[in-house]
């Protein structure tokens, strides 16, 4: 189970610009500010590897800052580490992604000859991949209903393979 991911304060993906205090102009304001915003695409975020075990902490509460499930976030357009699950060739190629939620994510991928071209080889399961998880899964208790759990995947978009880490 692969753990998640990019920094907090990249977590949203917004622009960032910088003005100076003496300008009062608000021309020279707005000629700056289109200087200066570079927008960040979500292949820029960088991605770091979690490595924390809950056996290195004494109680869950001292664990469960660090833990994947809370550095997670919203778990809205996050940029995410996964391992392939499993994959669908016919009739719309798809993959499973488990990216360490309780269920996987489910994410459209290229045909075989696409990602031949793009990664050197065929997707397979156990493959380490890179992708942005739009929205996690959900699962609830509806009052009157007669199946009392409601379950779905996650979906995102498939970023591609991660190189091989030492």
């Amino acid at each position: 189970m692969l753990s998640r991911v990019a920094f907090p304060r990249c977590r949203f993906l917004s622009y960032s610009c910088r003005l100076s205090s003496k300008q009062t102009n608000p021309e020279s304001v707005n000629t700056e500010l289109a200087s200066t915003q570079n927008p960040l695409k979500i292949r820029d975020v960088p991605m770091e590897y979690t490595n924390v075990q809950p056996e290195d902490f004494k109680t869950f509460e001292e664990y469960f800052p660090h833990s994947p499930f809370n550095l997670l976030g919203s778990g809205k357009d996050v940029k995410l580490a996964a391992k392939i699950s499993a994959i669908r060739d016919e009739p719309d190629p798809a993959v499973w992604l488990d990216y360490g939620g309780k269920f996987d994510a489910f994410c459209s991928i290229a045909r075989q000859e696409v990602q031949q071209a793009r990664y050197g080889k065929k997707l397979q399961v156990g493959d380490r991949v890179s992708f942005v998880l739009h929205e996690t899964e959900s699962a609830a208790h509806f009052l009157g209903v007669d199946h009392p759990v409601s379950m779905r995947l996650g979906y995102g978009t498939f970023l591609g393979i991660l190189k091989k880490t030492s």
